[in-house]
């Protein structure tokens, strides 16, 4: 049995008590602090009677006693409740006690009397229900266990992360069902920290393996696992400098990169720097990209499964194949400028590289400004294993790029923040805030990458902030 299916590794019970608990612990340790206060300004005394002690307080040092213990009694008492409240989490324990009593989760049961004709309710109530609420501490943050139990609160019990995330000042990380708990993990947003990126010699580059790249809070997308991408946002939601921080992470795995730009903008500069087989703007171009791509899928499945050696389950990484990586700016806009003829064409040849090129390194990446349901549906939407969407969004534009209008979306007041899903890494979408290239030098970047195809020489140096 896994122990988290045993409540007492789900963390402590939350009890009626609780809501008073932060109030006692700190009475008691005011009047521990007001003792000691006292008994430290009264040690300076040195009196045989009550004479010797009036005279002692018409005398200055009483005066000097009383403001040191005064002094003493504000500093500890500050000290201490900072300590009970952020260190112990007795301040989130008290606020989930408080919800539930103001939820009305909390509730008077009767016995219905056995003798009465009609059932009817009679004497005082002899118990309350409370439900099965469990916190536990992690780093950064708490995980809440709910019990459903069935009662007419469960609906409410799988949704309370639209209460406790304001009030908290927290951020949802994962929510599932396990056996009969709806599990809760948050982060308090004091922790949360975006990736910045500079340029710096002698600094070692952040850790992450040959196909990941981070993207802060611990969030890794492994491109090998993870293949195919989507990354929406409007104008000035930072979508084009987070589309600059991926390609550098590209260039790093020493990737093929192929940019598809029919907005003639900064991608399509990017891509002239990669050389013109590596770019393309216009529909012709385009087109010829994708089904170049289509055809490198076939070179490299034939080579994998032709090897001598080769066994069920191997991928471009068994063969050392580079990832191809197409990165296709704008394509529902793109879409809409084809005819009839053209746009299946364009959705055929992106369905048969979605869905056939995890195997043999061949992936893409897409961005819009609004994804439309008419150019890409649920069935292939569900491929791209990460899902970015920048800025604010309507609830549709959510439920377009997520599958689901279930979940409470917060308002962005960022730049380059939103919301993101990772397949295997997140169960719901996360806030989320994209790296910041900070004075870092793309375009140089990109020119000594090119210059010399064994490696980037650039040293970097990644922080948090």
């Amino acid at each position: 049995m896994k122990k988290d299916r045993l409540p007492f590794f789900k963390g402590e019970r939350i009890r009626v008590f609780h809501k008073y608990q932060f109030m006692s612990i700190y009475l008691i340790i005011l009047g521990l602090i007001f003792i000691g206060a006292l008994l430290s300004s009264l040690s300076e005394i040195n009196v045989t009677d009550i004479e010797q002690l009036k005279n002692w307080i018409n005398d200055k040092q009483y005066l000097h006693s009383l403001t040191m213990f005064i002094i003493y009694f504000v500093i500890l008492s500050i000290v201490f409740a900072g300590i009970f409240i952020y260190k112990r989490g007795i301040f989130v324990r008290k606020s989930i006690a408080t919800m539930i009593e103001r939820q009305g989760f909390r509730t008077e049961i009767q016995n219905i009397s056995s003798n009465s004709t009609y059932g009817a309710f009679l004497g005082r109530p002899e118990s309350f229900y409370y439900p099965r609420f469990y916190i536990k501490d992690i780093k950064k943050g708490f995980v809440m266990y709910v019990k459903l139990d069935g009662t007419k609160f469960q609906d409410s019990y799988l949704s309370l992360d639209e209460i406790i995330e304001p009030m908290l000042d927290v951020t949802l990380l994962k929510r599932k069902i396990i056996k009969n708990y709806c599990y809760y993990e948050f982060m308090f947003n004091k922790h949360r920290s975006r990736l910045v990126v500079k340029n710096k010699e002698n600094s070692a580059p952040v850790k992450a393996g040959k196909y990941e790249m981070l993207f802060g809070n611990n969030l890794i997308w492994n491109i090998a696992s993870v293949p195919h991408a989507l990354i929406t946002g409007g104008t000035g939601t930072g979508k084009t400098y987070f589309i600059f921080y991926i390609i550098k992470e590209l260039i790093k795995m020493n990737s093929i990169i192929k940019i598809l730009d029919p907005k003639f903008a900064d991608l399509k500069f990017i891509g002239k720097l990669m050389g013109s087989e590596n770019h393309a703007s216009d529909k012709t171009g385009i087109l010829k990209q994708l089904r170049i791509a289509q055809e490198e899928i076939d070179i490299r499945n034939e080579y994998i499964f032709s090897r001598d050696n080769a066994q069920l389950g191997d991928t471009f990484k068994e063969v050392g194949y580079q990832p191809y990586y197409i990165i296709f700016d704008e394509f529902t806009a793109f879409n809409a400028q084809l005819d009839n003829k053209e746009k299946k064409e364009l959705n055929g040849r992106l369905t048969d590289i979605i869905m056939r090129g995890r195997q043999s390194g061949v992936f893409i990446l897409l961005t819009a400004q609004r994804p439309d349901a008419n150019v890409i549906d649920g069935a292939i939407r569900d491929q791209l294993g990460l899902r970015v969407a920048l800025g604010n969004m309507s609830n549709d534009g959510y439920r377009m790029v997520f599958g689901s209008s279930e979940i409470k979306y917060q308002t962005i007041s960022s730049l380059g923040a939103g919301y993101i899903f990772v397949d295997g890494k997140t169960t719901i979408p996360n806030y989320f805030e994209a790296p910041f290239l900070k004075d870092f030098d793309l375009v140089d970047y990109v020119k000594k990458h090119y210059k010399n195809k064994e490696g980037v020489s650039d040293e970097e140096e990644i922080e948090t902030t």
